[in-house]
């Protein structure tokens, strides 16, 4: 696998040396083995106007032998670099897959069935987790459409494309194969065989105040946490928060994590939780070991609440919230971002050393990370890349064994709990960066128990 960026500010100069890095890397003698090609082309937001040219070009140019998933990112990753939305870059990273593997790809859309990104039963590996990357437009149902046709141990990644605010909202911003896709679409790629996906997913907030229970909320309304008005809980959070966390909540904004109610400490595959890990000394519940980091959209004021006073509630980015489920503030910050995403990668990378050969050989890396975590955020460019480089893949004297390509989302699409072994449920993150680690299983000789987690 590699992977090649064009900083060429004319689509069509980048075009070229594109398709020429990917010819010296990956002739004739590649497909004629009838080794399969797979190809992901990350274009940045200088070229939006341009999209659906370049991804038609690049697919004549690579002689339509390759899947090709092509998205608009607000920034894109290549060639050991973050570059940002302002940049005139295009990514790409290409290979193969290896004997006994195969790659299926899909679309949905406007005019195709809800079930379209996902094959038939019987296309499904036996023995290991489906494994299947996503990209979608902003107006696509991600939610109807992908997180509830995927089973509970299937591994999903991937993430939503990032429009240019200057483009009209028309304007295709994903593609497959040479086809640029209207609005309200997405692209997806299943893995078969000796082929597949270890997911990581890293948090980019932390906690603020106590873990609490809500107790009353209606749709995407949170009326009461702990059977008192979800603002006065807030005032009182913020009462007792620190200077540096209430800089933090005027600077980045007030979010919060929500959590199932919390049974044990352990997953069904006897491995810990891999997403964010929550600690707070001003209460005595367990803190919720799989937290979903939402928006806090607004307040709303009520008329009356089960105490009959009157008050106020938040207005949360969610679908819809369930009673009984733990709750609690958060605020992004970037020393804990970095924490958290060395904590994830050091564990995967020890996840892989117990896992053996059943954890596969890595040849590829896919880094979908929120658009939030850029420079700015961090204060020094290439934080998240770095990490996965140098906790994840071993990156020696600046070398690194395998290639890393991505884009800034708008929102990232991951397991909730994280392993090589496969995750629980896959969700919409923000904030958050997902890293997919493309791997060859073809020199597993475990059993396909084995593989599955089993004893």
């Amino acid at each position: 696998w590699q992977s090649s960026v064009s900083r060429q500010k004319y689509f069509d100069n980048a075009i070229e040396e594109l398709i020429r890095n990917v010819e010296l890397q990956l002739d004739d003698t590649t497909i004629k083995q009838q080794y399969q090609a797979v190809a992901f082309l990350f274009v940045s937001q200088f070229h939006t106007y341009n999209f659906a040219d370049i991804v038609h070009k690049v697919y004549e140019g690579l002689d339509q032998k390759v899947v090709l998933l092509s998205l608009i990112g607000g920034g894109v990753i290549g060639e050991n670099e973050e570059f940002d939305e302002s940049t005139p870059v295009i990514s790409m990273l290409w290979g193969v897959v290896p004997p006994g593997a195969k790659a299926y790809s899909y679309f949905d859309g406007p005019k195709q069935s809800m079930a379209a990104l996902f094959p038939p039963p019987s296309l499904a590996s036996s023995g290991r987790q489906n494994s299947r990357i996503v990209f979608a437009d902003p107006w696509f149902d991600v939610e109807e459409s992908i997180l509830s046709n995927s089973g509970r141990n299937d591994i999903v990644i991937g993430g939503i494309s990032c429009p240019s605010a200057f483009a009209d909202e028309f304007r295709p911003t994903v593609a497959i194969n040479g086809t640029a896709l209207p609005q309200g679409s997405a692209v997806g790629i299943s893995f078969t065989g000796s082929f597949g996906i270890q997911a990581i997913v890293a948090q980019g907030c932390r906690p603020v105040g106590p873990v609490f229970t809500i107790t009353s909320a209606e749709g995407n309304t949170l009326r009461e946490i702990d059977g008192v008005l979800a603002l006065i809980q807030l005032e009182r959070v913020a009462s007792k928060a620190s200077i540096h966390d209430i800089l933090l909540m005027d600077r980045n904004g007030l979010l919060c994590g929500i959590s199932e109610k919390k049974k044990n400490n352990s997953n069904n595959d006897g491995t810990t939780s891999a997403t964010t890990t929550t600690t707070s000394s001003m209460n005595n519940k367990d803190p919720p070991n799989d937290v979903m980091i939402r928006q806090i959209e607004g307040m709303q004021e009520l008329q009356v609440n089960s105490t009959g006073l009157g008050g106020g509630a938040l207005t949360l980015n969610v679908k819809a919230l369930r009673e009984g489920d733990q709750f609690q503030f958060y605020v992004r910050d970037g020393d804990a971002a970095q924490e958290d995403m060395e904590d994830k990668m050091r564990r995967a990378k020890v996840e892989r050393l117990f896992e053996g050969q059943s954890a596969g050989m890595p040849v590829a890396a896919i880094q979908i990370t929120c658009l939030s975590r850029s420079r700015s955020f961090f204060g020094s460019p290439n934080v998240n890349l770095k990490l996965i480089q140098q906790e994840l893949l071993g990156k020696i004297d600046d070398k690194v064994a395998i290639p890393v390509g991505g884009f800034f989302a708008k929102g990232e699409i991951g397991p909730s709990i994280p392993s090589v072994t496969g995750g629980t449920t896959t969700d919409i993150h923000t904030f958050t960066t997902v890293v997919g680690l493309l791997c060859d299983y073809s020199s597993a000789t475990t059993s396909d128990e084995t593989l599955s987690g089993g004893e």
